[in-house]
């Protein structure tokens, strides 16, 4: 009788193998989900990120005929969360919400981290930002970006800024704009934006990085002044707030991103099934207006356009990390 050879055995058994995962696979595309799915967010109630998960697990339930449940998982910098999501089955039933900061800082701001953003998440898809300000009190001297920098470069060490605590998005921007512009201005953090902002209401600090969602209504009521928004262009629902790129520090653009990323071995159907949803959603007017009214962003890429933007982003924050000091347990 004919034996095959060996290597094209091998061939022969890595076929079948890899039809029956792609039969697999559409089989779970076909049924995906027939059950709730739940999404962790790793942040407590009420915040930002709080925010950006119910507006996608409600979207996300209507589409697929599930309920996508919120369970916020907060500590450790969105560690513990991390940790949540890779001890559930990677079946598509868990996804969770993760910030940049928790898949492009926290493995060069703490030690314990124990998972690899580039093996251990399969990426699905961005689906938001939080837009972040550079502000000071509403009767500071500064008026300008410029004014901040000549100021900064005068008396090095003189002026403060606010973060809204160590290592977190706040902090990361502070040192990230103190870089670009080569000043020196004293880091004072704070136990979240709520602190960091009473801290500037009170003239405790003299300049504030901080977030849309922080800082908006104070700027709105004339509480604060913003010199600049990070973003590529003036945001409509405060347009007066020019861009840090019109002021001259052109590569000043920092966003706290959000994406949807599931445990790495997720079926690509589910992947996929997902991914394509939420691209239907980001096109919908009435996403774009309940994100925008709520200073965010609203974003969509592809799973290789996410994965890619992680690598990158490791690379570079990690160098302001690093430059910086920054550091948390």
């Amino acid at each position: 009788m004919f034996a095959a050879p060996r290597s094209l055995s091998k061939k022969i058994f890595s076929g079948i193998a890899g039809a029956l995962l792609l039969a697999a696979s559409q089989a779970v595309s076909a049924a995906w989900p027939e059950k709730p799915v739940t999404l962790i967010v790793p942040y407590p109630a009420g915040g930002g990120a709080d925010t950006i998960g119910r507006l996608v697990s409600e979207r996300l339930s209507d589409r697929l005929g599930q309920p996508v449940i919120v369970r916020n998982v907060p500590g450790a910098g969105t560690l513990v969360g991390a940790r949540a999501l890779l001890q559930a089955e990677a079946d598509g039933y868990t996804l969770m919400l993760a910030p940049n900061n928790q898949l492009t800082m926290l493995p060069h701001l703490n030690e314990n981290v124990d998972f690899s953003p580039n093996d251990d998440f399969a990426f699905i898809t961005q689906v938001a930002s939080i837009f972040y300000f550079v502000a000071v009190p509403a009767d500071s001297p500064l008026q300008s970006l410029t004014q901040l920098i000549d100021q900064a470069k005068k008396e090095p060490g003189a002026l403060n800024y606010s973060s809204c605590g160590p290592g977190s998005g706040c902090n990361v921007a502070g040192e990230y704009f103190k870089s670009l512009t080569g000043t020196d201005i004293l880091h004072v953090p704070y136990a979240g934006s709520a602190a960091a902002v009473t801290a500037i209401l009170g003239k405790q600090v003299d300049v504030a990085f901080d977030t849309a969602a922080a800082l908006t209504s104070q700027i709105q009521a004339g509480k604060i002044r913003a010199l600049a928004i990070a973003e590529p262009e003036r945001w409509s629902v405060v347009p007066e707030v020019p861009t840090a790129v019109e002021q001259g520090v052109d590569e000043f653009l920092f966003a706290n991103w959000q994406g949807l990323v599931a445990p790495a071995g997720t079926p690509e159907a589910v992947i996929e099934r997902v991914n394509a949803t939420w691209r239907e959603i980001s096109e919908a007017p009435e996403t774009a207006e309940a994100f925008s009214a709520r200073g965010l962003g609203l974003r969509y890429s592809t799973p290789e356009k996410f994965a890619a933007d992680v690598r990158e982003d490791l690379v570079k924050w990690g160098e302001v990390i690093q430059d910086a000091g920054i550091q948390i347990q």
